[in-house]
Parts: C-alpha cells; sequence; structure tokens
C-alpha cells in the first residue's frame, strides 16, 4: 500500500506535471492556439465595442442620453462573448482531459458537444458574478463598518 502511494506521488511530481503539460500542449498547439485565439478574441469583443463610444460623444450633434440606453445593451454582450469564450475555453479544458484519459477528440467534435451548454455556461457566469458582486458588496460594507466604528471610538475617548 505505501509502495503505491510513493509511485503516484513520484507520477505527481510538480516536475512530471509540468513537462506532461508541456509535452501536450506542444504536440497540440495549432488546435489548441486556434480555439485559444477564438477565445480571447471573443473575450475582446465588448471592449472593442465601447471604442467608438468617446468619439461619439465628443461630437456635439450626438444625444448623450441615448447612450444611457445602451449600457444594457452592452452589458448582455458582454456576458454572451464571456460565455461563448468560456466555452472555447471549455473545449481546450475537455480536449486536454481526452488526451489524458486516451479519449481523443477533435475539435469540432468537442465544439458540437459544448455548443448545446452555452446557455449552461451562461448561467454559470452570471450565476458566479452575482456571488462575486455579493462577496464585494460584503467586504465594502464590514469596511465601512469598521472605519467608522474606529472613528466614533476615536471620537469618545
Amino acid at each position: 500500500m505505501s509502495q503505491n502511494l510513493i509511485t503516484v506521488t513520484k507520477l505527481l511530481s510538480v516536475g512530471n506535471i509540468v513537462s506532461a503539460s508541456i509535452r501536450i500542449y506542444r504536440d497540440n498547439f495549432k488546435s489548441y492556439c486556434g480555439v485559444a485565439i477564438r477565445a480571447t478574441l471573443w473575450f475582446l469583443l465588448p471592449f472593442l465595442a465601447i471604442i467608438p463610444i468617446p468619439i461619439i460623444l465628443v461630437d456635439d450633434r450626438a444625444n448623450n442620453s441615448s447612450f444611457l440606453l445602451l449600457i444594457p445593451v452592452w452589458l448582455l454582450l458582454f456576458a454572451f462573448c464571456t460565455t461563448k469564450s468560456i466555452v472555447n475555453r471549455a473545449i481546450i479544458g475537455k480536449l486536454v482531459f481526452g488526451v489524458l484519459a486516451n479519449k481523443l477528440e477533435t475539435v469540432r467534435e468537442t465544439r458540437r458537444t459544448l455548443a448545446p451548454k452555452l446557455w449552461n455556461f451562461l448561467l454559470a457566469f452570471l450565476g458566479l458574478f452575482l456571488i462575486g458582486i455579493g462577496v464585494a458588496f460584503v467586504v465594502f460594507v464590514f469596511i465601512v463598518f469598521f472605519l467608522l466604528l474606529s472613528v466614533l471610538l476615536q471620537i469618545f475617548r
């Protein structure tokens, strides 16, 4: 039993994991790089959509209040593009896992498998986003509370 544990720890050493991951990515560089570029472009798309807005706002003829209506549209675009980016990253993850499990798939097969789950990824992203906002809000409230408490303690000393 202890000899099996030693063998597993030798197999899972940092050096073995790093060299195996480099070998996997080197062997499949073209397909992984294409999917990674696609994921990056999907992630950058909402930020590229923001670029013309300051140029339009500088123009005096533009109605500045109408740009407030673009905020929800941009948020939906951001959520959708981020979800597409996450799906592409999941494709890379599934392909790497397939190599490790010796169940090889092509990028097209993996994409066909994960494409119907786009809305599940979107819901997961939105859930995690809301959890992150909630955690940030709680941390902010605690910081403000303790700052006010320390100020009040200083005043009433």
